[in-house]
């Protein structure tokens, strides 16, 4: 069975792990936000068929697609989903861009989660995307 779910900016401020109860660290939030966003719908159409849908899959609020173990809960999908992107973005994220078949760019990291970069989304925005090279990357300084 495949579960495809979008996890809201709700799920993202969970901090204690229902199993164990062991803390997780928040995923660093990017100082620069784009004036657009992708359409949930169509990466989530996309990743699924990047992997022929046969794997089950988290997508959080902004895009990001985690890949999951079958038969997990709805709050341990969330979870692991939610810790996996701490693990990329409180470190060094390594990125590895590809091109798909479709057009289309798939950004895995070293660790289950991917970035699907719709082309046409890209090539619309790109002068604002171009302007800000690595800014969503930077860690907000309080």
């Amino acid at each position: 069975m495949n579960r495809r779910q979008v996890l809201t900016g709700g799920l993202s401020s969970l901090v204690v792990s229902p199993a164990g109860g062991a803390e997780v660290s928040k995923p660093q939030v990017p100082k620069w936000r784009p004036s657009f966003s992708q359409p949930i719908d169509r990466i989530e159409e996309r990743f699924g068929y990047y992997f022929d849908r046969g794997r089950d899959f988290a997508i959080l609020e902004n895009g990001t697609c985690v890949l999951a173990e079958a038969g997990l809960s709805d709050e341990a999908e969330a979870m692991a989903a939610i810790q996996t992107l701490a693990m990329i973005s409180n470190y060094h994220p390594d990125m590895k861009p590809s091109d798909m078949d479709d057009g289309n760019v798939l950004v895995s990291y070293n660790h289950p989660a991917f970035n699907v970069v719709l082309s046409d989304v890209a090539n619309a925005h790109w002068q604002e995307i171009e302007a800000r090279p690595r800014m969503g990357w930077l860690r907000a300084r309080c």
